[in-house]
């Protein structure tokens, strides 16, 4: 992990060294979470970027918090895959996360 594979990515604020540090934990899990973030970042900035400007939240703050919200859902992920039950409906935990994203998940006509 080197200069030369940041330069792959440009100037996107949104890198897969975001998700890892060492070549070992270059995983499918951390490359769905850095696409996630990506997708994170450009439904907000497509749907609210113009409306969070206004309040002083530009697209720095915007990855910072895509990348945020990827790291948390793969938690999530870890701390279900650990279970031999994946979800219960009335997991308190599950609820809580779940309505976390909700409201993101509207940004993009999804729930």
């Amino acid at each position: 992990m080197g200069e030369e594979e940041e330069d792959k990515f440009g100037d996107d604020l949104i890198k897969p060294t975001s998700f890892y540090s060492a070549e070992h934990e270059k995983t499918k899990l951390n490359w769905f979470c850095y696409e996630a973030a990506l997708s994170f970042e450009f439904e907000i900035q497509h749907k609210l970027g113009e409306r969070l400007k206004r309040y002083g939240i530009y697209e720095e703050q915007i990855a910072d918090f895509s990348i945020y919200l990827a790291k948390q859902m793969k938690d999530l992920i870890r701390a279900l895959s650990k279970n031999q039950v994946i979800y219960h409906r009335g997991d308190r935990r599950v609820r809580r996360v779940l309505r976390r994203f909700q409201s993101l998940f509207m940004f993009s006509g999804g729930i």
